[in-house]
């Protein structure tokens, strides 16, 4: 008979980041979602600036700007519920200054050590994630999240 190994605590699959893309989003409010297949630690949101927008551009705009979303079921019974998470809204393409075409900024969701030791923000499995644009219709706005699996996090199906 075969033996079924484990994962560990060392294993490639809890200690290699991914990433999530959401390739170019255009439009006022556009979203990019997807669902966190495994507990995680997310790290950060890349925002890269492919297109300006016709908005006026300003540190404080909300018009060229990437928010990240986490909702999640709380509920321990057979009720729903959701609890959202927003993080940003981070200027995409610059720290807070004007933007240009081709640029692109790193936003770190937390430094410090958090759940299990780990930095970064926990994520349970089966929360929707999404990308959220500011209100400029017309910039055009590439945003990734950088992440890593809980260690020993099992994977739904």
């Amino acid at each position: 008979m075969a033996q079924k190994t484990f994962p560990t605590y060392d294993d490639p699959n809890y200690t290699t980041r991914n990433t999530v893309e959401s390739g170019v989003m255009t439009g006022a409010a556009a979203t990019y979602k997807w669902v966190a297949f495994a507990a995680q630690f997310g790290f950060s949101v890349t925002a890269y600036m492919d297109t300006i927008g016709t908005s006026t551009y300003t540190g404080t705009t909300s018009a060229q700007t990437v928010s990240l979303y986490v909702v999640t079921n709380t509920s321990t019974s057979t009720t729903v519920a959701l609890v959202t998470a927003t993080y940003g809204p981070y200027i995409a393409g610059s720290g807070g200054t004007v933007a240009q075409a081709g640029s692109y900024s790193v936003n770190v969701l937390n430094t410090s050590t958090g759940t299990g030791g780990f930095g970064g923000v926990y994520v349970p499995a089966g929360s929707e994630l999404y990308f959220q644009l500011g209100t400029d219709a017309t910039a055009k706005v590439t945003a990734t999240y950088d992440y890593q699996l809980a260690p020993l996090a099992p994977v739904t199906a």
